[in-house]
């Protein structure tokens, strides 16, 4: 699957004011169905990124049990496997 930078998504429209609920989630749905990924930007403070989830299904525990986390990058560890490194 070939990457694209099309498929980004602002939480909010050139006027600065949030995307409603109903347009959000559809945008988000054929951008996910044509690129595989969405990267969201423009992201309120207020948004809740677990209850948005929530609403795409249920979610999955990874290796250790937990459903929900933050992803952090490590300096130096591009190179290194790791299984919760996708892609590799």
């Amino acid at each position: 699957m070939a990457h694209s930078p099309l498929s980004i998504l602002s939480q909010v429209d050139f006027n600065g004011d949030p995307l409603t609920d109903e347009l959000l989630v559809k945008t988000f749905h054929q951008l996910m169905d044509e690129h595989g990924y969405v990267l969201m930007c423009n992201v309120p403070e207020k948004f809740d990124p677990v209850r948005f989830c929530r609403n795409l299904g249920r979610f999955v525990p990874n290796y250790t049990g937990a459903v929900v986390g933050d992803v952090r990058p490590e300096p130096g560890m591009d190179d290194v496997y790791h299984a919760g490194t996708p892609g590799r």
